[in-house]
């Protein structure tokens, strides 16, 4: 039910309140039918009432295909009826999301995708090169997508468009190490210029992964990242991904470390001892 869904996501955000977690990105994905994708908008709407971080709505009617339709159709039925109706939706939705990928949405398809997002109004984003570089992560770039995510694929003709553009790489380590994949070549978008987010993908596909600390010690140990590089990735760089910009917002996680390098060094267990949203204090438990 719409309720049992609000309550999973109340749930979830608690866990990521508790790592220190104060804006979240929800995606509204895989409901693939006017009905389902209505009743993950409208959980997420009764959810965002009752948490206390910023929650930002994606909508990513395009993660996979129902199999009462054949591809031409569903494109068909997302340009013309979802992607107007999460448009529409009074929960918010910033941005329309695709996953572009082999067995998934070809580049073709995802770019029909993005542009019925951008004539309602919604910003595009693109899930690419998770398992294999497509030409995605340059349609995403040449249509001004927000961000670019995964990228576990990406190479040099991936990262050079990624860097001569404004798309955020959104680099989400979490998913390799659940997955056993090889990791996001983050060190090489760094060095190319890229703005490089980290984000922990927390789903229960592919990354049970809820801690942004955690993400930032993968950074530093299976990335190449530096201590500051991985704080840059989690924080502004982040923020970036989703129209967001964390220096104004007062905020504050207070770490029971001395320093960054301790915080990444405790990765896999070090909790906040104290979170504050918009300067108000919240209960880490």
């Amino acid at each position: 039910s719409v309720e049992e869904l609000a309550a999973g996501i109340i749930s979830r955000a608690k866990v990521m309140l508790s790592c220190g977690t104060t804006t979240l990105e929800v995606k509204a994905s895989y409901g693939l039918s006017a009905e389902g994708c209505q009743k993950e908008l409208d959980a997420i709407f009764i959810a965002k009432k009752e948490i206390p971080q910023r929650l930002i709505v994606t909508f990513m009617g395009a993660h996979a295909f129902p199999p009462e339709y054949s591809r031409e159709k569903y494109i068909d039925i997302l340009g013309n009826e979802l992607v107007p109706m999460a448009a529409e939706h009074p929960v918010g939705c910033a941005f329309n999301d695709v996953f572009c990928e082999g067995g998934a949405f070809s580049v073709e398809e995802s770019e029909k995708v993005l542009l019925a997002g951008l004539e309602n109004g919604l910003r595009p984003k693109a899930h690419v090169d998770e398992f294999e570089a497509l030409g995605g992560t340059q349609m995403a770039c040449r249509l001004g997508a927000v961000s670019c995510d995964h990228l576990l694929a990406s190479g040099p003709a991936e990262i050079e468009p990624l860097a001569a553009s404004q798309t955020v790489a959104v680099v989400l380590p979490g998913t390799a190490y659940y997955l056993g994949k090889p990791f996001a070549d983050a060190r090489a978008m760094l060095d190319a210029g890229c703005s490089v987010a980290l984000g922990t993908d927390f789903n229960p596909g592919s990354s049970m992964v809820a801690s942004m600390a955690f993400v930032m010690g993968l950074g530093v140990s299976k990335m190449g990242m530096s201590p500051e590089e991985a704080l840059t990735a989690a924080t502004a760089a982040s923020g970036q991904a989703i129209g967001f910009d964390p220096f104004g917002a007062a905020d504050l996680c207070e770490w029971p470390c001395d320093s960054l390098e301790e915080l990444i060094y405790g990765h896999a267990f070090v909790r906040p001892s104290r979170v504050l949203i918009a300067a108000r204090d919240t209960i880490c438990d």
